[in-house]
């Protein structure tokens, strides 16, 4: 399925009413976010973008300047599209044959105005927005099955698709752009959502894509280094994540007191908290813990009594996993019993740490580890389980920030019997010099006992490392997880990690 352009189209199949809004209600709306109105505003709007390319007739467009490009630049195709009002960000020209309306912040100016023009929904029902590195889309699939054994119908906003029930669609974005994702809100609840839970990404937050909604929990799992070619400072990177807590004034907010980055965030938090921790004293932590090959088991406090947690996903990162989802559910008050029978039932989400079935005694996982402290913990918690060697396949992404690949690249090596360096998704660079990076972070040491191998064809990476593999061993094939497609000179290319490690596991089986 796939999202409509037009306001009034459902992307899950039931038609959505149209939708009108006032101009005095949206200035009204803006606030002190507007500087100055020029010439005669039109009576309503009969839509918002944030694109001209998606402007119709009657449409407001709000220009806002990005990395690459400015909104103004378009303004003009907006008008032949059939806009009728445009907003400015401040020191704008302003054009005479437009009505239009200055303002301080047109980031903040489209999500107010889309929440507006579609109703405000998330003041309908509550959000839960979970920003960190690592773990929103594993805290989405626990939080999701958890309300859902409480009876609810929560709507999932997130990296591997959008969802209600059994509907689902691609995910185009992680966050998606503020008219998408107020649109998609207001859909879902028409639909039958009675909850959201959605993925805030440190992109998101810093556009303000989600600005004009309504927070009731908002999660922090942990920070570590990524996206520095966008942020450029961990220090802007935290900001970003900070401002989901600081700026959306959720009704409670639940941090991971264990990462130093919560920590600080939790001790300059306001209003309502909840923490959770496995080494640090926290409100929800747990009393007894196991982790095993077969999954975890642990006993924590819920509402006064001891109650125990059991789940398939293994490794001491899904444990934190849960603690945030445990901790979420007791935010929104929903039964003991529900939040068991919920982690119980998730077993398996897609790309994050997801097992490979086959009849081999070769143990097989891909995930979506992708930053250098990701790819620490999955090989630190492989080998905690007694595999004979472990082997594990990795790439880099193009375009993205090149400071991490050495870290990655000296963290596989170090950490595996055998590492196989190849492309990722490499974009407009050379597969080659994304893997030279990735060769300068391995130690002399490293080196000398020839345990790195480079295969820069990703299908015949895996095959090898299959090949190479024998009875007892962990094959880990990192970095891509539940993505479908390789992104290579721009243009995407069926692939898929699971399917192709599937082959290679049935192809030496059948040897």
């Amino acid at each position: 399925m796939t999202l409509k352009k037009s306001s009034n189209k459902s992307s899950l199949g039931v038609p959505v009413k149209p939708f009108c809004l006032k101009t005095k209600e949206l200035v009204r709306g803006l606030g002190d976010l507007v500087v100055s109105i020029h010439g005669e505003l039109p009576p309503d709007i009969k839509g918002i973008a944030i694109d001209s390319r998606q402007v119709r007739q009657g449409y407001l467009f709000v220009a806002i300047r990005g990395e690459r490009s400015s909104g103004e630049e378009y303004i003009e195709h907006a008008v032949r599209n059939g806009a009728n009002m445009v907003i400015l960000p401040e020191g704008a020209g302003i054009p005479k044959y437009i009505s239009s309306i200055l303002s301080r912040d047109t980031k903040a100016c489209a999500g107010i105005a889309a929440s507006l023009f579609y109703g405000n929904p998330t003041e309908s029902c509550p959000v839960v927005a979970v920003t960190g590195t690592n773990g929103k889309t594993t805290f989405t699939y626990l939080m999701e099955a958890i309300l859902k054994e409480a009876g609810l119908r929560p709507g999932v906003i997130g990296t591997v698709n959008y969802r209600l029930g059994s509907l689902s669609w691609p995910a185009p974005l992680t966050t998606p752009d503020p008219v998408t994702l107020q649109r998609t809100i207001r859909e879902m609840i028409t639909n039958g959502a009675d909850s959201i839970i959605m993925e805030a990404s440190s992109h998101a937050l810093d556009q303000k894509r989600l600005w004009g909604s309504k927070i009731r929990c908002a999660v922090f799992t942990n920070m570590t280094r990524d996206h520095l070619d966008y942020h450029k400072t961990m220090d802007n990177y935290f900001l970003a994540k900070q401002s989901l807590f600081s700026d959306y004034c959720p009704e409670v907010s639940v941090f991971n007191i264990d990462d130093p980055y919560g920590k600080t965030m939790y001790l300059h938090s306001r209003g309502e908290s909840i923490t959770y921790a496995i080494d640090n004293e926290a409100d929800i932590r747990p009393k007894k813990l196991n982790i095993d090959i077969n999954g975890i088991y642990m006993a924590i406090d819920l509402y006064g009594k001891t109650v125990s947690i059991t789940s398939e996903l293994i490794g001491k990162f899904n444990v934190y996993n849960i603690l945030a989802a445990v901790s979420a559910a007791i935010s929104m008050e929903i039964p003991s019993h529900a939040i068991q029978m919920g982690i119980a039932k998730c077993r398996n989400i897609p790309g994050r740490m997801e097992r490979v079935a086959s009849d081999s005694s070769i143990m097989a996982f891909v995930d979506y580890a992708h930053t250098p402290d990701a790819v620490e913990r999955i090989l630190k918690e492989i080998s905690l389980l007694g595999p004979r060697r472990v082997i594990t396949v990795l790439g880099c992404g193009g375009d993205r920030d090149r400071g991490k690949r050495p870290l990655m690249g000296a963290i596989a090596s170090r950490l595996s019997d055998i590492a196989v360096f190849t492309t990722d998704n490499p974009r407009s660079e050379d597969p080659l010099r994304i893997i030279d990076d990735m060769l300068h972070g391995v130690s002399d040491r490293d080196r000398m006992r020839e345990s790195i191998k480079v295969i820069p064809d990703r299908e015949e990476a895996i095959f090898w490392a299959i090949e190479q593999a024998k009875t007892g061993d962990a094959v880990l094939v990192l970095g891509k997880g539940h993505e479908t497609c390789q992104i290579i000179d721009n243009q995407k290319i069926y692939f898929d990690d699971r399917v192709i490690l599937k082959r290679a596991l049935e192809e030496k089986l059948s040897c």
